[in-house]
């Protein structure tokens, strides 16, 4: 099931005097209609504008999850879109207009009342993880600064970070591998010992290995 909901103009967009581009009609429907181009249509489960309110989306998307979980079926809702779209208005809303998971937290409480109510030796078991990846990036502390911190001083310096660089694992062999290292030592070493030899030179040093034993033994 795919949805799309379309949020209202922000105070700069309205400032700025943008003109609105998106159609959403009943039955899933929505286009773009930008004043220059050819006009775009789309086709969803679910279409929401800029009208729609959060009752409406959680009835739509969240309450069948709900129930399917209670049937014992796995179920997901991955919220996509740029930043300032209206994700997280969306599943976690406001107090005043609470999103998706905390209507969805709250229907599930109820529902598990319930049934202990009608079955007491029935037990239930919920559990809640939360991850969150802001800007593709997380955190990093350099090793000089744990080190630093684990004896109670600050660490000023920052480690410079060692540079990946292409090199081939042989001189006679095309395939090419990172090496951590300066430009200067990557480019100098030709070391082709087994760790760093790709898989098809170690399979030939293996079989000319085996033939220099055969030979050596009928000898």
């Amino acid at each position: 099931m795919v949805a799309v909901r379309c949020r209202p103009m922000n105070q700069r967009e309205i400032d700025q005097k943008e003109g609105k581009i998106v159609v959403i009609k009943e039955g899933g429907y929505c286009a773009l209609e930008p004043p220059e181009g050819a006009k775009r249509e789309f086709s969803y489960d679910y279409a929401y504008d800029e009208d729609s309110v959060q009752p409406d989306v959680y009835r739509n998307l969240g309450a069948p999850l709900l129930s399917k979980a209670f049937d014992g079926w796995n179920g997901t809702i991955f919220a996509y879109g740029q930043t300032g779209s209206g994700k997280s208005f969306s599943m976690t809303g406001s107090k005043e207009k609470p999103g998706i998971i905390p209507q969805l937290n709250k229907a599930m409480f109820e529902r598990i009342e319930e049934t202990q109510t009608s079955n007491p030796e029935r037990k239930f078991l919920v559990t809640c993880s939360f991850l969150e990846i802001y800007n593709e990036a997380r955190p990093f502390r350099p090793r000089c600064a744990r080190r630093a911190w684990r004896w109670g001083v600050a660490a000023t310096a920052r480690p410079r970070r060692r540079r990946l660089r292409r090199r081939r694992c042989s001189s006679t062999c095309s395939t090419r591998q990172a090496v951590a290292g300066p430009p200067s030592r990557a480019r100098t070493r030709t070391s082709t010992s087994r760790s760093t030899r790709c898989s098809a030179c170690t399979w030939r040093g293996y079989r000319r290995s085996r033939r220099t034993r055969a030979m050596r033994s009928q000898s």
